[in-house]
């Protein structure tokens, strides 16, 4: 799913997935874990599995989450250009 941010062009899918990835990372280093159900008790998160894995209401959450953030930056006068240099 690709998005376009005045004229950028922004993978929506693949930002949502790193999006992801760093939230899953930070709970697992507060010592969640896996767990069918939400368990605050237990630290358990049924959230805590790859990207691909999560329901697509989950995936959308951190769509949205990437959509209007960008949105917000690119409404307060930031700019979001591409790198030719980085690989």
């Amino acid at each position: 799913m690709n998005n376009f941010f005045g004229e950028q062009e922004i993978d929506v899918n693949l930002t949502a997935k790193r999006v992801h990835e760093t939230w899953m990372n930070l709970k697992l280093k507060e010592g969640w874990s896996f767990g069918a159900n939400l368990d605050l008790n237990k630290k358990e998160h049924p959230n805590i599995v790859p990207f691909e894995s999560l329901s697509e209401s989950d995936k959308e959450v951190d769509r949205q989450t990437v959509m209007a953030t960008i949105s917000y930056l690119i409404e307060n006068g930031y700019t979001i250009f591409k790198s030719t240099t980085l690989k």
